[in-house]
């Protein structure tokens, strides 16, 4: 993603001031797009089969330190791929005491050097 990167919000709504799409940009477009991207499953996409992540796979399987990597192996292999305006600091993936398996990211978007956090796994943030 690029600094002046502009586009219409998400999810798609008119904005009350202008009568037009509401539109987004900046850091807080950056994170929407990687929560979107993170939590997209590759297939999901109509005309873009591949993008996604692949980490829904193992958050849901069981837990155990294998299980872990593997879903920070999947969050980093998707964001350098399919967002390259987006720096991955930390994955910290880890099961939790209820068995869960967590991941939070922490990137920096390449342009304007904003720092972010997302987070993964059962009750964490949607898009």
């Amino acid at each position: 993603m690029h600094e002046a990167r502009r586009g219409w919000a998400w999810p798609v709504h008119i904005d009350p001031a202008t009568g037009g799409p509401a539109l987004d940009e900046g850091p807080e477009r950056v994170r929407r797009h990687l929560l979107r991207l993170l939590t997209t499953r590759p297939g999901e996409l109509l005309g873009v089969p591949a993008y996604g992540c692949r980490v829904g796979e193992v958050l849901h399987a069981p837990a155990s330190a294998g299980t872990a990597a593997r879903a920070a192996h999947h969050v980093r292999a998707a964001v350098s791929r399919w967002e390259p305006g987006v720096v991955v600091e930390e994955v910290h993936a880890q099961v939790e005491a209820d068995g869960v398996v967590r991941v939070e990211v922490r990137y920096r978007h390449r342009a304007s050097g904003e720092e972010g956090v997302v987070l993964l796994g059962e009750g964490a943030e949607q898009p």
